[in-house]
């Protein structure tokens, strides 16, 4: 299964894309990052890290 890129994404340096994926428009995916295999991430939201976790402006963390 392809993955899929919308526009207006950033996907940082080093980031590994598995198969499967769907990034939405404008979502953001930090520097040497893994997105794991039929992961979607949602319009406008920003993640990063191995393992994959939201990146929030509050204490609430979401880890996959």
């Amino acid at each position: 299964m392809p993955s899929i890129i919308d526009d207006d994404v950033i996907i940082g340096f080093k980031s590994v894309i598995s198969e499967g994926v769907v990034i939405q428009r404008g979502a953001f995916v930090g520097p040497n990052s893994v997105v794991p295999p039929g992961r979607t991430i949602l319009a406008g939201e920003r993640w990063e890290g191995s393992p994959l976790r939201e990146i929030t402006t509050g204490q609430n963390v979401r880890e996959i």
